[in-house]
């Protein structure tokens, strides 16, 4: 008898493991449909809910999907500033991410003459092993800049972050105010990028905070709601809320 319990709760437990883990099908970035264009609005407010930045309006559309080895990279523009994204194999979707370090520099009182970018690709959601999947992005450089009277310094960047997939959820964006949309949830808290003067070991900036991505199942990422603090050298610390989320979509005809 003691034989017979032992192997029903053993065949329970394989059956309660499988339904916890039970595969999630992949997400989506964007539609690569050419003739569908995604109308987004965002805005930034303070901690009193006063607006920092008004509202402003920018698209998405696909562009061209290529291959490198055995990878599509799918472009799309916004802004008229071409970006892309690509899907592995156990669905994690990685963006690329370009951050203008020579603006950075340029508010911290330095002559920068040419453009340096930093270009990442960011894990932005996965899924592999369920709710609650977690991983972290981490990435940092070092440039050279000048300051006024022709000193050179040596500046570092850094993003680190950590990331977690909650699971299904529902929001209410610009575009269907009348309904929710069903989507899937990704964390990252803390999200964390810094500028870091190594030639006078000084901190020239800090954001700090958390961001919250939301991905519907057809239209891909819907909505981004981030809580921050920024810290400039010589300025008193600033809280911001940023929030973008769909706003429109329209269907182009086919030529």
């Amino acid at each position: 008898m003691l034989k017979y319990i032992v192997s029903v709760f053993f065949i329970l437990s394989i059956f309660s493991s499988n339904c916890g883990n039970k595969k999630e099908p992949c997400a989506i970035f964007f539609p690569l449909k050419s003739d569908v264009r995604l109308n987004f609005i965002s805005y930034v407010t303070n901690q009193q809910n006063e607006m920092i930045h008004p509202f402003e309006y920018f698209e998405r559309r696909y562009i061209y999907t290529d291959t490198i080895g055995t990878r599509l990279i799918h472009h799309y523009l916004e802004q008229n500033k071409l970006s892309a994204f690509y899907t592995d194999d156990s669905c994690t979707i990685r963006h690329r991410i370009r951050v203008d370090l020579s603006a950075l520099a340029i508010n911290c009182g330095f002559v920068y003459q040419d453009s340096v970018y930093l270009t990442f690709w960011k894990p932005v959601i996965k899924v592999n092993d369920g709710v609650n999947t977690k991983w972290h992005s981490q990435v940092d450089t070092n440039f050279s800049v000048k300051t006024p009277d022709g000193a050179e310094h040596v500046l570092r960047y850094e993003f680190s972050g950590s990331a977690q997939y909650k699971g299904w959820t529902e929001v209410v964006v610009p575009k269907n105010r009348a309904e929710k949309l069903k989507v899937r949830q990704v964390d990252w808290n803390p999200s964390k990028s810094f500028l870091y003067d190594q030639s006078a070991e000084d901190t020239l900036f800090v954001q700090d905070g958390n961001t919250s991505d939301y991905f519907e199942p057809q239209l891909g990422l819907v909505r981004s709601t981030s809580d921050y603090e920024v810290v400039w050298k010589d300025k008193p610390k600033a809280f911001r809320k940023s929030t973008w989320e769909l706003y429109s979509v329209l269907s182009l005809p086919q030529e």
